[in-house]
């Protein structure tokens, strides 16, 4: 709007020449960039030591150079005495890491409630220039690794979603099962002249001239978020399974498990009439529900949501 051009031209007028008045700008970007975002922390008391707590956390910043986030972590020690009368003063002290520990290819970290183990969920892609995106999910145990699962190896989910409106990773109460949210599977698309199309499986997982449908997403920041479902990993069996029986017009996302692990709370939000746009047009029309393992059903909404 005309605003935005006067600042603009104040800016300009300000500098000698355009060149000048770009190179500014390109400055103050670079200086901006650099100011890092925390997307997940954990706070725990230290065995043994009275008021002594241990702070951790993820931040990510972007890279200009490379074009990419990049995500590191920061660890904490926080100590403090209270006061000995009410109207004295907590006395802290906070030890901080001289670096930050740079983690790679991250998209998400949870640690079970005994925090005996730590689930992260990677994302790396193969070749130099971003091919075929891959998803691990690593499972470690005090300083070795236990587990580590190629997910979307299977035909049972899509993408796990790492964002900040549908991604979840959560331990189960037993810690023997992990929650997370994907994409809802699709067969694959083949065209009717694809000559080389392998059809002979007989699992049905293709359908043949769908290669030129349009799926709509949630756009802005989730493209390619289309039918979001919630997953369950199983520690025991390294298996995955897809709740795909809940409805197709709901996208779920913010889960948790319910009580006992018997069920799971989610956020679903309406596909219908249109998908396009969440994050910043939060008027979605949603609510809270929840999914009962025992019987398979979806409960009536216990909360509408209405944003706006």
């Amino acid at each position: 709007g005309e605003p935005y051009f006067a600042i603009y031209n104040m800016a300009v007028n300000c500098c000698s020449t355009t060149t000048q008045f770009e190179d500014a700008a390109t400055r103050q970007f670079e200086h901006v960039a650099r100011v890092s975002s925390p997307s997940w922390a954990r706070i725990g008391k230290r065995t043994g030591e009275q008021n002594v707590f241990s702070v951790e956390s993820v931040w990510n910043q972007r890279d200009l150079v490379k074009k990419q986030k990049r995500h590191f972590k920061r660890s904490n020690v926080l100590s403090f005495r209270l006061p000995s009368n009410e109207r004295g003063k907590i006395d802290y002290k906070l030890w901080q890491t001289p670096c930050p520990t740079e983690l790679s290819n991250f998209g998400m970290v949870s640690v079970s409630p005994s925090q005996k183990f730590l689930a992260v969920l990677k994302n790396e892609s193969d070749g130099a220039n971003g091919g075929d995106k891959k998803q691990y999910l690593e499972i470690w145990q005090s300083d070795c690794l236990i587990h580590c699962v190629k997910l979307c190896d299977s035909k049972k989910h899509g993408t796990v979603y790492d964002d900040a409106t549908f991604g979840v990773l959560e331990w189960s109460t037993a810690e023997d099962q992990l929650l997370f949210i994907a994409e809802r599977h699709r067969p694959k698309a083949i065209s009717y002249f694809d000559k080389n199309a392998d059809t002979t499986s007989g699992d049905g997982d293709h359908v043949r001239g769908a290669e030129h449908l349009f799926y709509e997403d949630w756009g802005e920041l989730l493209t390619g978020h289309h039918c979001p479902v919630p997953v369950v990993f199983s520690l025991d069996t390294q298996q995955c399974q897809a709740i795909n029986d809940i409805s197709h017009d709901l996208s779920v996302g913010q889960a948790i498990w319910g009580p006992n692990g018997e069920g799971l709370v989610f956020v679903g939000w309406d596909n219908k009439p249109r998908r396009l746009g969440l994050i910043y047009c939060s008027n979605r029309k949603s609510a809270v529900y929840y999914w009962n393992f025992k019987d398979s059903t979806l409960g009536i909404p216990v909360l509408y949501i209405y944003g706006g």
